[in-house]
């Protein structure tokens, strides 16, 4: 039988946090996915995205006082280096996705591959990736993460 873990003493989960992040994201979302079939004025699209930001404002304020317990530490907005880092990931990530959709397009519309000929023409380069994420922990270990960026 595996032993029950209780929390450590003074760590304890951030529920009332936790709630106003999860009812801010699911208000902001409800609201887009809602806004396609009652348009972007609409009362229920508006509100849904008032009820969201009130939500992230009362996530902030209530992890703005530094708890030990914090959902998301504020601390880490001091980092001169963490925007930079978001901005890259933030246009890396879609790029990267964004190719692996389009290529799969490109394969089957203009070269006329079917599905399984344009996934074994993408093996390669998907292997090349798992390959290359196997080895990226352990070289970013040995020699950090400026010089494994760089």
């Amino acid at each position: 039988m595996v032993k029950e873990e209780s929390q450590p003493e003074g760590k304890r989960i951030d529920m009332v946090g936790t709630a106003c992040f999860g009812f801010g994201l699911f208000a902001l979302l409800m609201s887009l996915n809602l806004a396609s079939d009652f348009g972007w004025a609409s009362v229920g699209t508006l509100s849904g995205v008032a009820l969201a930001i009130v939500s992230f404002s009362v996530f902030y304020w209530l992890e703005k006082r530094g708890k030990p317990n914090a959902l998301i530490s504020l601390d880490v907005a001091k980092n001169r280096e963490l925007p930079s880092a978001l901005v890259i990931a933030a246009l890396g990530a879609p790029a990267f996705f964004a190719t692996l959709l389009m290529l799969q397009q490109f394969l089957q519309k203009a070269l006329s591959l079917g599905a399984q000929e344009a996934g074994i023409f993408m093996l390669p380069m998907m292997s090349a990736l798992a390959i290359v994420s196997f080895a990226a922990g352990p070289i970013y270990d040995r020699i950090g993460a400026k010089l494994s960026v760089s």
